[in-house]
């Protein structure tokens, strides 16, 4: 896929348990929406620092290996849905997020 010539804005993966090359995504700078669901181990989430774009990110059964989201917080005020599940290694509880990032239209 030659990333100059295509505009990808939305990018949904799910179940891919032999997927790991996340830092490949970050080509992809005009994604507004990411989902990464019940997918392989992430290691870090700096791949989604370039993605200037973003608005809506899911990670919802996959599992950040760093436990660092604070990339998340980098999106500020242009994330408008964040989701994934709570970790114990996580930095941030998923509610902690959305009152950082003052996103109040979500399901839970």
């Amino acid at each position: 896929l030659d990333h100059e010539k295509q505009i990808i804005t939305l990018l949904a993966l799910h179940n891919l348990k032999k997927f790991n090359d996340y830092n490949s995504l970050e080509k992809f700078k005009n994604i507004e929406t990411l989902r990464l669901c019940d997918c392989w181990n992430i290691e870090n989430l700096e791949f989604i620092n370039g993605m200037k774009s973003l608005k809506n990110i899911s990670f919802v059964g996959t599992n950040v290996i760093s436990g660092d989201l604070t990339p998340l917080l980098l999106h500020t005020p242009k994330l408008e849905f964040v989701g994934f599940n709570n970790k114990r290694h996580y930095s941030h509880k998923l509610n902690d997020i959305l009152e950082i990032l003052n996103i109040n239209n979500y399901l839970q």
